[in-house]
């Protein structure tokens, strides 16, 4: 089945941007570095404009009866990113614990 040229650009977008941006925030998060907190941000935005987008599409070209099963298909792509926007905007120094393999933990040893 033929994409339009927009969602075509949404999956280039999820393999060039958001593949990387998930292995560099793993370690990122794993490591408590606070520096993730603005592409967490960015990636976070993003995502809700391209789930919004497409979820509009979805109501509008494609509309179902069943859309319910549309939109709880794609809550997770909504809900992640509001909690992370949450998270990163209200602690602002989220990682300032100690994580796992921190010399802090390994000192209080």
């Amino acid at each position: 089945m033929e994409r339009p040229t927009w969602f075509r650009a949404t999956i280039w977008i999820d393999a060039i941007l958001f593949g990387p941006f998930y292995i560099t925030a793993i370690i990122a998060f794993i490591r408590g570095k606070n520096w993730i907190r603005i592409p967490s941000i960015m990636w976070a935005t993003m995502m809700l404009t391209n789930v919004t987008i497409i979820l509009f599409v979805e109501f509008t070209e494609y509309f179902t009866p069943d859309w319910w099963k549309i939109l709880l298909a794609n809550l997770l792509w909504i809900l992640i990113p509001i909690l992370l926007i949450i998270r990163m905007v209200l602690y602002p120094q989220t990682f300032a614990g100690n994580r796992i393999g921190s010399k802090m933990s390994k000192l209080q040893d």
